[in-house]
């Protein structure tokens, strides 16, 4: 809101005389006050920053939150990487390759029959068996034991059924010939 700083009833004073000037410099220092902030400008200004001032301080006890967070999801996921590293040496320490089998000894039923008949093992037990590849009527498997120390008597045995009969503890997934 700008002021009139002329009284009223008082006639305009042309600038270049001396109360001409001083008038123009009081309506000049007028215009100059009128921007400047009121108290409820400075009060309202205050209160702004404040506000902003909280959304800094929650935003920070925010972020340090994220942070502990994320160390421990790292932390975490470094522990499960290990597990899982860990239940794959497992999983692999049961698992035998059956070299040159004929497609009927490929099957479960079949590789516990050469177990127990060829390599006279008798507690045996197959969990699994997946065919690796297919080779001139002959077959490789995966065999997948009951437990890693069933292993033992069919790696033991090995010599029986070959040089390259049986691989252990050999990952269970497909492997080209």
């Amino acid at each position: 809101m700008s002021l009139n700083r002329t009284p009223p009833g008082a006639k305009q004073m042309p600038p270049g005389t001396p109360l001409g000037d001083v008038m123009q410099a009081i309506n000049q220092m007028g215009q100059r006050f009128d921007k400047l902030a009121t108290k409820e400008d400075i009060g309202t200004l205050k209160s702004q920053l404040e506000s902003v001032s909280d959304q800094i301080e929650t935003l920070k006890a925010e972020n340090e939150t994220l942070k502990r967070d994320f160390h421990q999801l790292k932390s975490d996921r470094e522990q499960d990487r290990k597990e899982l590293s860990r239940l794959e040496q497992s999983s692999k320490a049961r698992n035998l390759i059956f070299k040159g089998l004929e497609k009927e000894d490929a099957t479960k039923e079949g590789v516990e029959k050469l177990l127990r008949g060829k390599m006279a093992i008798l507690n045996v037990s197959v969990r699994e068996t997946r065919e690796l590849y297919q080779r001139n009527n002959k077959m490789g498997v995966l065999v997948e034991m009951e437990n890693a120390s069933a292993i033992n008597e069919p790696t033991a045995a090995r010599k029986q059924a070959g040089p390259n009969a049986v691989e252990k503890g050999a990952g269970f997934h497909k492997q080209e010939p």
